[in-house]
């Protein structure tokens, strides 16, 4: 599974495969043509997903050890949950997440 951070419709760039974002995406994408993009995409072979509880907690509580809670957003929270859920890889641009990737076992993409 690979799970798109907003970076992947702002860009149009990403790997094949089959996709997954968070709800929270939508409301990351202000331009026009990306806009499309997403609506596109949705239409053929990306899916709207939001991970389990149990996730989300894993992730929170790894977070608020490494002190990182305050300086992630609710969408960077969810795209972590969903992708430690469905051992996913994360396509992003955010440099909290790349750095964050070099330090642990989160799978991450960048430079698309």
């Amino acid at each position: 599974m690979i799970v798109l951070d907003t970076c992947a419709f702002l860009t149009q760039k990403h790997p094949n495969g089959e996709f997954a974002t968070v709800p929270g995406i939508k409301n990351e994408i202000v331009n026009k043509q990306s806009k499309q993009y997403f609506e596109n995409m949705l239409s053929t072979n990306l899916k709207i997903m939001k991970a389990e509880k149990s996730s989300y907690e894993i992730v929170q509580k790894q977070a608020k050890e490494t002190g990182d809670f305050d300086v992630l957003s609710r969408v960077d929270i969810d795209i972590i949950a969903l992708g430690y859920q469905c051992k996913g890889t994360i396509i992003t641009d955010d440099a909290f997440f790349i750095k964050k990737a070099a330090s642990s076992a989160l799978p991450l993409l960048t430079g698309f």
